[in-house]
């Protein structure tokens, strides 16, 4: 009984023996790799990248001069734009002083001159100034304005109606200061229309007397 089992045993070892033995068919790395332990073998992960090329430094510098470039040329972009927007308003704002100035001359038909009316403008502002030297100060300030202006509106009208519509123009962006010119223009419109009137009642006072005096003297020679 014990011999057979030694039998046993010993038949069993064979067969696991021939199991682990490599095939004489199989290749060489295959019985290598078969052979060898799991744990001396490399991963292969690890062998890629420890196979993989480093950048030389030539081709570490090529990258940064790129990368340098596309800085360069971004920001060199972000100028250009910035300064083709400046000029752009700049000519927008210089097209808009011309054609205001533009806009303020008499037209080509008119009779009117600007450079010797401009002058007698002048004067009349001068002259004025001058009446009224030891005068207070607020007919110092509104004597030589009146002057100036009645001159202007004798002198050069179309070019002085072309700048109290462009001063209109401004005022009325700030509300405030468009109701204070509307208060003043009735005020003194109104008070045009008074003197007109009474100038008129005065003259026509002048009138009467004249013609009644004239009949009181005519009456006396027939009678005389």
């Amino acid at each position: 009984m014990a011999g057979a089992s030694a039998v046993a045993v010993y038949s069993t070892k064979e067969v696991f023996a021939e199991d682990r033995k490599p095939s004489e068919d199989a290749p060489k790395e295959t019985l290598v790799q078969s052979l060898t332990p799991s744990f001396l073998k490399s991963d292969d992960t690890t062998t890629t990248e420890a196979s993989a090329p480093r950048p030389t430094p030539e081709e570490r510098l090529a990258g940064q001069i790129a990368r340098a470039r596309r800085f360069i040329n971004v920001h060199v972009r972000l100028g250009q734009d910035m300064v083709a927007e400046k000029m752009d308003r700049y000519f927008e704002l210089e097209h808009s002083v011309t054609d205001t100035i533009a806009s303020l001359a008499p037209s080509k038909d008119s009779p009117e001159k600007i450079l010797p009316g401009l002058l007698y403008v002048g004067v009349a502002g001068m002259a004025g100034a001058l009446l009224v030297r030891r005068r207070n100060i607020l007919l110092r300030g509104l004597t030589p304005l009146a002057f100036a202006t009645g001159a202007a509106w004798a002198f050069i009208p179309e070019t002085t109606r072309n700048t109290g519509d462009l001063l209109w123009r401004f005022e009325q962006k700030v509300p405030a200061v468009a109701d204070t010119h509307l208060a003043v223009r009735k005020g003194i419109e109104e008070g045009l229309e008074w003197v007109e009137t009474e100038a008129e009642n005065a003259k026509k006072s002048v009138d009467q007397g004249v013609s009644k005096g004239k009949k009181a003297v005519e009456d006396l020679v027939r009678k005389g």
